[in-house]
């Protein structure tokens, strides 16, 4: 929020719009811990609550990626100072695709999709669940908020409450499988689509083991395959093929709501010499720097 201050200053050089290697996005869990769970209701479809395996419904995650505001989103919470990207592939990494399709906010496919799920039911009985994101991150709030404005704008009987939790408590919870909903990123451990595709799409990895049992399924059939390629293929090309196959069954399959790559910025003094951008090297390296 201060860039402003520095942009038209002369003595000031202010680089913009750099990609970083790193992804937020909204999780679905497909099954639910569902014991002791206050966050899913009275865990059926019958307007105070949801079933356990609610998000396993591809017809349910696909209402929700046309629900959600992206481009509102990246403007009002990152002041425009992010993309929005259509997989964990991201831009920077081997194999990302600027041509695979990404969602856009569709209200009518929203409710078209939320109409078509359990066959009229959901959308008769409504629904109620709590959404929930590590408290004081506020760009992660209003995104999950969006979604619940938006969720109730379409039908006052969709009710998602969002909930903050503490960092360690969130962590928990989230291991536990008890989150409907959350919000989480990714941010690059090496600067290979493998670093993202492992976490996100294998039936192993960092967030798809947490998923529940049928993405997990899901991931062993379809995602697991083509994920192990991508380590043991040595050929960039080829490894870009699988990448570009991996995003594209993403989008087909609703996985995940991707909201945005954040972009880096850089300012400095006008005499500065020697600073260069790195990714990977997020930060000043003030050994590369002289005057």
């Amino acid at each position: 929020e201060n860039l402003s201050e520095v942009e038209n200053n002369p003595n000031i050089r202010l680089i913009k719009d750099l990609p970083t290697l790193e992804i937020d996005n909204i999780y679905f869990t497909w099954n639910i811990t569902s014991q002791g769970n206050s966050y899913i209701g009275s865990g059926k479809l019958d307007g105070n609550g949801i079933p356990p395996d609610f998000f396993s419904n591809l017809d349910v995650r696909k209402a929700f990626e046309y629900l959600f505001p992206y481009k509102q989103y990246i403007q009002q919470a990152w002041n425009g100072n992010a993309m929005q990207p259509n997989s964990c592939i991201i831009e920077g990494l081997l194999g990302y695709d600027p041509n695979i399709p990404m969602y856009e906010q569709n209200l009518a496919k929203a409710t078209e999709y939320f109409k078509k799920a359990y066959n009229g039911e959901l959308w008769q009985k409504g629904f109620k669940f709590t959404a929930v994101y590590n408290t004081g991150n506020t760009t992660r709030q209003l995104a999950l908020q969006a979604l619940a404005n938006y969720a109730r704008q379409i039908n006052p009987k969709f009710q998602i409450n969002v909930v903050g939790e503490l960092w360690s408590n969130f962590l928990n919870d989230y291991l536990a499988g008890k989150l409907p909903m959350y919000m989480m990123g990714w941010l690059a451990d090496y600067p290979d689509p493998y670093d993202f595709a492992d976490a996100y799409f294998a039936s192993t990895g960092a967030y798809g083991s947490a998923l529940g049992q049928s993405f997990i399924d899901f991931a062993q059939k379809n995602l697991d395959p083509l994920v192990n390629d991508l380590i043991t293929n040595v050929v960039p090309s080829q490894r870009a093929k699988i990448a570009e196959k991996l995003s594209m069954l993403s989008y087909e399959n609703a996985l995940y709501i991707w909201t945005d790559q954040p972009y880096a910025y850089h300012v400095e003094r006008t005499w500065v010499k020697g600073w260069y951008y790195n990714a990977m090297r997020p930060g000043i390296d003030f050994y590369s720097l002289s005057k």
